[in-house]
């Protein structure tokens, strides 16, 4: 799932009125003020949001609706959310499915605030784990076609997962009631699988985390339904070459904030935004660690350099209009506030000697 988001996050919309007494008493990350210069909170999301860099949503969704450029293809709660499939008594749960609200584990155990270097068992796990993650990624989007519901695909994806002695990650998370985020259209984060069947030119972001072994995997992709415009097809790509070309210039040294410019700077060749909200992050036997990956160059700081052994995901999120978001009634769902679409791509890397391995990938 695409964030840092048990110990940095942030607070979209009303997701921030909803968590606020729960984020008051949470950890927080020494060093993320001085990457990103905003103000630290515990998230209760899948992904990481940093609140603070939008204007205030002082405005109703009609309201702005009626001056959107682009038109609505989703309507908040039109369509029925299933419950998720049952997990086996067998499958190993993390922490927080152990719990009565679905949150991590507090007090977080020790971290290294700059980004925790992997031992050798560490990286043979998270290996094995990832690469899980990849496999069900690509069952979602197999099975991504016209007139297929996105609550047949993550059933799909959960009942993979759980044959592969996997715990499906979303179920469970703060209270996330199914297995994968999956993000049509407008939606660019935290989608809730549901009855919506998919439409000819959807583009539907599927992100995926499991629990195996101890260690979590975590990716996402694109999925593009029949006949798609020629520029979210564009956008789609951007948002692609955006990740590759920051993981192609990762190694040891390589300062942090440098992804961030990375991505920033192909993004707006191409006449896309960057949104400022969801962040990439370190990951392990947690699912989120310090520091956030930020995916525009931060305030301030970010200079922290690469280390062989770190672990961490790069998870832009590109819009064809405003960067804005906005969240539906569910408390999940965040949608871009002018109705454009949106694009998402995912990969975990390891820091290699020389360079970067993509761990997510299918053998």
């Amino acid at each position: 799932m695409n964030a840092a988001r048990d110990l940095i996050g942030g607070r979209i919309n009303n997701v921030l009125r909803r968590t606020q007494a729960a984020a008051s008493s949470s950890l927080h990350c020494p060093s993320l003020s001085a990457i990103t210069g905003t103000r630290a909170l515990t998230t209760l999301t899948p992904k990481a949001a940093l609140h603070g860099t939008e204007p205030d949503d002082s405005s109703s969704s009609s309201q702005q609706s009626a001056a959107s450029p682009f038109p609505a293809t989703l309507k908040d709660g039109e369509y029925p959310v299933l419950p998720a499939p049952p997990i086996p008594p067998h499958i190993p749960r993390p922490y927080f499915a152990l719990t009565h609200d679905g949150k991590p584990q507090t007090p977080f155990p020790p971290f290294d605030p700059n980004g925790e270097v992997k031992t050798a068992r560490q990286i043979d796990g998270m290996k094995k784990a990832a690469r899980l993650a990849a496999r069900a990624l690509r069952v979602a989007l197999e099975e991504s076609r016209m007139g297929v519901t996105t609550d047949e695909v993550d059933r799909r994806v959960h009942e993979f997962l759980v044959q592969n002695g996997a715990y499906p990650s979303g179920v469970g998370f703060h209270g996330f009631p199914r297995a994968c985020c999956v993000s049509p259209n407008e939606v660019a984060a935290h989608g809730i699988p549901n009855l919506r069947p998919l439409q000819e030119g959807d583009i539907v972001n599927y992100d995926i985390t499991c629990y195996l072994e101890g260690f979590y995997g975590d990716t996402s992709a694109m999925a593009l339904v029949g006949n798609v415009s020629g520029r979210h097809r564009e956008l789609s790509d951007t948002t692609k070459e955006c990740l590759e070309r920051a993981i192609s210039m990762l190694k040891p040294g390589v300062p942090l904030r440098a992804i961030g410019e990375a991505i920033k700077s192909h993004a707006e060749a191409k006449g896309f935004s960057v949104n400022a909200d969801f962040h990439g992050h370190f990951i392990g036997e947690e699912m989120h660690l310090p520091p956030v990956v930020s995916p525009l160059p931060p305030s301030r700081g970010g200079d922290i350099p690469l280390r062989k052994g770190q672990i961490f995901t790069i998870e832009p999120i590109l819009t064809e209009g405003s960067p804005y978001l906005r969240t539906w009634s569910d408390g999940w769902t965040c949608v871009t506030r002018d109705n454009g679409f949106t694009a998402q791509w995912e990969h975990t890397v390891l820091i290699t000697a020389d360079g970067a391995e993509i761990l997510t990938v299918v053998d």
